[in-house]
């Protein structure tokens, strides 16, 4: 391979303070769908939808919901 490319073209900034969660995998999906926020809205029914966290598709039948902010900071 010529060269290593990066593993995301769109690198994210690192968050500051401490991580919100343990889980890399959930931590990582927080962090694209903040700073995708950053930049969006996302809309249902043709409205402005306030998201306020997500689940894993595989885990649609769970009460797990993974917040996108700190409680503090909504």
């Amino acid at each position: 391979m010529k060269g290593e490319e990066p593993a995301s073209r769109f690198p994210l900034t690192p968050a500051e303070g401490a991580p919100m969660y343990g889980n890399a995998l959930v931590q990582m999906v927080r962090d694209q769908l903040a700073a995708l926020l950053d930049v969006v809205a996302l809309t249902s029914g043709g409205r402005v939808a306030r998201l306020d966290g997500f689940k894993f598709l595989c885990e649609l039948d769970s009460d797990q919901v993974y917040p996108l902010w700190r409680a503090d900071t909504e």
